[in-house]
Order: C-alpha cells, then structure tokens, then sequence
C-alpha cells in the first residue's frame, strides 16, 4: 500500500533499511500530487546514489521505516506473474483451438499476452543481472569481514585493545556478517530460480472443421412384376 501524504511528510530526513536491517539510506522527498497518497519516494542512497523508490514497498513501523529489498520476494512475485501469463496463453490456445474464439480476435490477445511474456522475460533478465553483480559484491563483503574478525582477534591476543573495546568490535562485525551471509544465501537462491528455463507454448494451429458422417440415403429398387 502506498505511503499516505501526511505519513510522507514525517519521514523526510529519516533513515530507511532494507529487508536485511542494514541502512539504505536516507529520504530525501516524496513525489508531490493532489492525491492522498505519495507514489514514490526519494532515496540518498549510503553509497551517495539517489534512489526513487515505489512508496508501497516502504513499511511504516512507528519510528522504523523499511526498505522491501527482499531478493527471495521479488523472484517470487516475477515468477507469480510468469504462472499467470502462461495460464492465460495456455486457456487462450484451448478455445481457440475448440473454436470458441474467432480467428482475429484470437491473434490480438495473443499478440497482447506474448507482449506481456515478452516484458516479463526482461524483467526476469534485469533481476538476474542484478542479482549477479549483487552476488559478487556480498562475496566480497564476506571476505573482508572475516578478515576483519581474524584481525581483531590477533590484536586481543597481542593486548593491543582491551577486552571491552575487542566485545564491542566483535560483536558489530558478527552481526555484519550474518546480515550479509542471510542476503548472500537468498541471492543465490534466488539466481538458481531465475535459470529455470520458460518457454511460451506454441500458437495453435486453427480449428479443424468438424467432419459431419453423411447418412446413408436408401436405394430404390424397382421390381418388375412377372408378366407386366
């Protein structure tokens, strides 16, 4: 549900996480209109990008405010729309092929819904592409947080930091690294969805016309009486 207009005005300034409790950013703005509610929202991302983001996939918690980033949400939503499109192509072929739909009329949905198909086979190849690089980057993260904690625990052994500032440190970088690891896995689950093959079902062939038995006429046979 979009993010009504009086809501939207008190979240200006205010942080925003994603689906993984780790800082998105910062709102920046809200689209501006007569109606009710605000269409997008404007994001500043942590990387300094600038975001403009569906005001319906904000939750509005209190004080919290979430970013829906969920990868595992997203795959599935694309792959609902895929199942229905097919279903509907599918349904389409059948009453054609039975000859409940014209021929003409059949050839304009069709070509509306292999549109649809079409759009959808995009969107599946952005989200893949997407999550590739996605992949790539928490790969990355991983590493230099294990790093990080291989590293703080040589400085404790070294008495370099104390037991309290060591806590405190490792702590944060373990909590990092779950988060991380939870994004990570459904990436990956994700991209392993997204390579199942779709194919779009053949057109049908028009109706054959129905083949009609012909009733056998009886044949008169004229007998010639003895005589005449």
């Amino acid at each position: 549900m979009a993010v009504k207009t009086e809501v939207a005005r008190k979240i200006v300034g205010k942080l925003i996480r994603d689906s993984y409790d780790q800082v998105y950013g910062r709102i920046l703005g809200v689209s501006a209109g007569p109606q009710t509610t605000v269409p997008h929202v404007l994001i500043e991302r942590s990387n300094g990008d600038v975001a403009n983001c569906p005001s319906s996939e904000i939750l509005v918690d209190g004080d919290s405010l979430v970013l829906n980033t969920s990868w595992t949400e997203r795959a599935t939503r694309l792959s609902q729309d895929v199942s229905v499109i097919l279903q509907k192509i599918s349904v389409l072929n059948k009453l054609y092929t039975n000859g409940e739909v014209v021929q003409p009329v059949y050839e304009k949905i069709q070509g509306r819904y292999e549109t649809a198909f079409q759009s959808l086979l995009d969107r599946r190849q952005r989200l893949s592409k997407n999550a590739k690089d996605r992949l790539d980057a928490l790969s990355a993260r991983v590493d230099r947080i294990e790093l990080l904690l291989v590293h703080v625990k040589v400085e404790r052994s070294l008495e370099y930091v104390d037991n309290e500032a060591y806590n405190t440190t490792y702590e944060a970088l373990h909590e990092l690294l779950a988060k991380t690891v939870t994004e990570k896995n459904e990436v990956q689950a994700t991209l392993t969805k997204l390579t199942d093959p779709t194919t779009l079902p053949e057109p049908s062939t028009s109706p054959e016309a129905k083949r009609e038995t012909p009733s056998i006429q009886p044949i008169p046979l004229h007998v010639q009486e003895a005589g005449r």
